[in-house]
């Protein structure tokens, strides 16, 4: 008996997600989603109705601008609204919506008698018009944040080439690319490789200039500063500022993770000299700082953001923050070069367990069997298969269970998977603010 009324407690605990998909959801500015009869829409605070409820999910809002997802014959389809205005901007034909920067980015089905995929478009909401539309493009993808789009098209000869593109579809630069990327604190500054040349350069979108220089390897700008690589010396690093000068001496290596991504923010960079590794402090007025080092690592440091570095060592993992000098040794304890901050937090590993390092340096230790980063004061632990809350001080509500938690892709709020490819979603605060509806498509 006492075991079947543990089983009752466990699936009780799981049946509210449901129903609170049927409640009236939190505040997103001045709008809700709200339910009718299982369909989902949105009004005002006021109960006013803006978008109407005739659809299966509603993603959460991106500033005026609503993703609502309907379904036709089990197929989930995408459409795009304004809110402000009560507008349909895109209806639901499409099979993806990024809205990123002021520009959407679309992906749509297509077929012909010998040939079938997805055309990309770049649409721009304010005047309603498809900035990009050529059926050659097999991808868009968003860089700076936004303001940049790398545009992938294939050629007469059907080798795939890069094109820059402006955030209202202008092209940057006639030339093929293989490469064209850059971060939200690259200031404009785009790193590319031309197909007619092969070696890494950057090419600054504000001035529309070209950097002097070629390099053999050249990562993104991030926050003023650059890791390179020069085209004579494939075994000599140094940092260079927006203007290209050379602001450090040449180093033996610089951190980067297994995927090649550069290991630096807000002037910090990990680099390595013949006695260990270093973290440094890069300035375009003085000599670089050695903030730390030299310290014998077991891999290369990673760069977790926030000026806190994770440094792997005989012991666990010295943690490092640049904004304060502080240092804290974790023994026993990794953190994985795809660990990274979200909203001031990292998930750490000991003994197949899981726990959260701060950007304050303070640790909830591994005890969990997974974890999902926090958003704001609170983050989730997996105990024996369920997801439960977790705040800042260590305290799990076992109260609130869920089966399945994840981040969204922009970061921005958590996805309770509660039945298949039903989703709730949830603000930093734990509220429900929609609810999502994926469906496998074809």
């Amino acid at each position: 008996m006492k075991h079947l009324i543990l089983v009752c407690v466990i699936i009780l605990s799981l049946l509210p997600i449901p129903a609170l998909a049927e409640e009236p959801f939190a505040p997103q500015g001045n709008y809700r989603v709200f339910c009718m009869d299982g369909l989902y829409g949105v009004q005002t605070l006021d109960g006013e109705t803006v978008i109407p409820a005739q659809f299966a999910g509603i993603q959460p809002f991106t500033g005026d601008l609503c993703v609502v997802e309907g379904v036709m014959d089990e197929e989930c389809y995408i459409g795009l609204w304004r809110l402000s205005t009560g507008e349909e901007l895109l209806p639901c034909d499409y099979e993806n919506i990024d809205i990123t920067g002021t520009m959407v980015i679309t992906s749509s089905a297509y077929s012909s008698e010998d040939d079938y995929g997805f055309r990309n478009h770049l649409f721009n909401p304010e005047t309603k018009q498809m900035v990009l539309d050529d059926p050659d493009i097999t991808a868009i993808w968003p860089i700076g944040d936004g303001r940049l789009f790398e545009v992938e098209y294939l050629d007469p000869t059907g080798d795939e080439i890069v094109r820059l593109v402006a955030s209202d579809g202008t092209l940057l630069l006639e030339d093929d690319l293989w490469v064209a990327e850059c971060t939200s604190t690259s200031h404009g500054i785009v790193t590319v490789i031309k197909a007619d040349i092969g070696f890494f350069e950057y090419y600054n979108t504000a001035t529309y200039q070209w950097f002097k220089e070629l390099y053999d390897c050249a990562w993104p700008f991030a926050d003023g500063y650059a890791a390179v690589c020069p085209t004579i010396r494939q075994d000599a690093y140094y940092v260079i500022d927006e203007t290209g000068t050379i602001v450090t001496p040449t180093y033996s290596k610089m951190a980067t993770d297994e995927y090649g991504i550069p290991q630096y923010g807000q002037g910090l960079f990990a680099v390595q000299q013949e006695d260990g590794w270093y973290v440094i402090r890069v300035s375009s007025e003085a000599e670089p700082e050695a903030l730390l080092g030299p310290v014998q690592c077991n891999g290369e440091p990673v760069y977790l953001g926030n000026q806190v570095f994770a440094l792997a060592v005989d012991e666990g993992t010295l943690v490092f923050s640049g904004a304060d000098n502080r240092q804290a040794m974790l023994p026993g304890i990794t953190v994985h070069d795809y660990d990274s901050f979200i909203a001031n937090c990292t998930a750490i590993h000991k003994d197949g367990k899981t726990g959260f390092l701060f950007d304050d340096l303070s640790v909830i230790e591994p005890a969990y069997d997974g974890c999902v980063e926090f958003l704001g004061d609170y983050g989730f632990v997996k105990i024996d298969g369920i997801w439960y809350p977790i705040d800042r001080s260590g305290h799990v509500d076992e109260s609130v269970s869920y089966p399945n938690v994840a981040i969204s892709d922009d970061l921005t709020y958590y996805v309770i998977e509660y039945e298949t490819d039903d989703v709730l979603c949830l603000n930093p605060e734990l509220q429900p603010i929609s609810h999502r509806s994926f469906c496998e498509h074809g």
